[in-house]
């Protein structure tokens, strides 16, 4: 029997619906949940913050359950778990935002899987700091939210 692909989603913040790069992780999740369901690949998502109160902590184990890799131990505690899954589990690690994809430039490449970052506005209209530019170079696909936004990136970088 062949192996599922594995998808590991990488978020800042797991919280419900709380700005537009929140309701992407959510949406995100969503179709992982329902490709997952369908038998058609696993998922794990790992998160820097967590959720804000217990009530929250609640829903979000109901909906993503077991899968939900909440490291609160900073971001060093983060980053050494998210670069562990991808040398040992994923296939394909998505990035909800380009600071965090800059964890890519500390794997070789033979070590990493495929990579995907979310462009979404205003981190990427001007020359990003060159940790966001090291992950986006490091990163096999670059996934904007917008036409609008997709522009003004190609024309500042």
């Amino acid at each position: 029997m062949r192996d599922l692909p594995r998808i590991l989603l990488v978020l800042i913040e797991v919280s419900a619906n709380v700005g537009g790069i929140e309701n992407v992780g959510c949406s995100l999740m969503r179709l992982l949940i329902d490709k997952q369901v369908q038998g058609i690949l696993d998922y794990r998502v790992a998160s820097l913050r967590g959720p804000r109160n217990d009530t929250e902590v609640q829903k979000l184990r109901r909906f993503v359950g077991a899968r939900l890799v909440y490291v609160g131990g900073g971001i060093s505690t983060f980053s050494l778990s998210v670069l562990w899954q991808m040398v040992v589990w994923a296939d394909l690690v998505i990035f909800i935002h380009p600071g965090i994809s800059s964890l890519l430039t500390l794997m070789p490449r033979w070590l990493k899987p495929v990579a995907m970052t979310w462009i979404h506005g205003v981190e990427v209209w001007s020359r990003p700091i060159l940790r966001k530019r090291l992950g986006l170079a490091n990163s096999d696909y670059i996934v904007a939210n917008t036409e609008f936004t997709l522009r003004r990136a190609l024309e500042a970088n």
